[in-house]
């Protein structure tokens, strides 16, 4: 799984706050983004995956199946899970 495309700001803030997965494309030409992070919104906070999940999940990936679910376990605040 590799994003077509990497956000790297967000209107009215700084993009992310909290980087989980960062991407950093050295010069020339250099990139530094968030593939999965968290950003502080009016009441609470936003998880961010810029994965293509879906396709992959829809192609049988079981290494995107078990990214979602840590994922949404994350955004929700579940502990016990691998990411922080």
């Amino acid at each position: 799984m590799t994003p077509d495309a990497v956000w790297t700001t967000a209107p009215g803030a700084v993009f992310p706050v909290e980087t989980i997965v960062g991407v950093l494309k050295p010069p020339p030409e250099p990139v530094l983004g968030t593939v999965v992070g968290r950003l502080r919104v009016t009441e609470g906070w936003l998880t961010v995956c810029q994965l293509p999940l879906i396709e992959s999940i829809a192609a049988g990936s079981a290494l995107a199946v078990a990214l979602l679910c840590e994922l949404v376990g994350y955004a929700e605040g579940v502990q016990g899970g691998v990411l922080p």
